[in-house]
């Protein structure tokens, strides 16, 4: 009994003095604690989403330099009027005969008119084959020549027409539809067709005579000042 006492008294020693130590080891006052400064301004790089989304406005103030500038062509549109004409030849057979049509019309005077499209039907009947199909066009500048653009047929469709007397007739059908950029200007006093400043054209050759080949062309632009 009296050594279970001895030994308690030591334990109770041993922690006593424990916790005098740890005491000796607390400030009587509290510590400041001096942070860091406030970190300096780092660029901020944006993985995702690009394009960044933003919201509201945004003001620009002072100049702002932009370099490699492009050159840009601004037309007015609200000066552009719509335009489109259609042409219809009828070119008789002429027995191993090349034979030429042609049908003119006139740009109103002071306007440029800008060709943007052109369409065409040709029809041959038998015995007559189209080989030339052209647009000419004059300008103010050139008052004195005229420029040729020719046309590119689709290859030949037979048809066989059966006509009133019982008879058949074959025609052979070509089409063509192709953008283009021709201008043709309003100047009167042009040498030519009756001084048409827009002619359309073509030229067919006939083994046989008798028949006929029918071309109708369309055209479409704008007409617009003359600069």
């Amino acid at each position: 009994m009296g050594s279970l006492l001895r030994a308690l008294l030591a334990k109770s020693a041993f922690v006593i003095s424990a916790v005098v130590l740890l005491l000796a080891f607390i400030p009587s006052h509290p510590t400041v604690v001096q942070g860091q400064g406030q970190r300096p301004a780092t660029p901020v790089e944006i993985l995702k989403p690009l394009p960044l989304p933003v919201q509201g406005s945004v003001s620009v103030t002072g100049s702002v330099a932009v370099t490699n500038k492009p050159t840009v062509n601004v037309e007015n549109w609200i000066s552009k009027e719509p335009f489109k004409a259609t042409c219809e030849i009828t070119i008789p057979h002429i027995e191993n005969h090349f034979v030429g049509g042609a049908h003119g019309f006139f740009v109103p005077s002071g306007k440029r008119l800008v060709i943007e499209h052109v369409s065409a039907s040709v029809g041959d009947e038998q015995g007559g084959k189209i080989t030339e199909l052209n647009i000419c066009t004059r300008t103010a500048n050139l008052s004195d020549y005229l420029s040729q653009h020719y046309l590119v047929l689709s290859s030949p469709v037979l048809t066989v027409q059966r006509l009133s007397d019982g008879t058949d007739l074959a025609i052979e059908y070509r089409t063509a539809s192709q953008p283009v950029r021709l201008y043709a200007d309003g100047v009167s006093g042009l040498p030519g067709y009756e001084g048409a400043q827009v002619i359309v054209g073509a030229v067919v050759f006939a083994d046989e005579s008798g028949r006929n080949t029918y071309v109708r062309v369309t055209i479409s632009g704008y007409l617009a000042e003359i600069p």
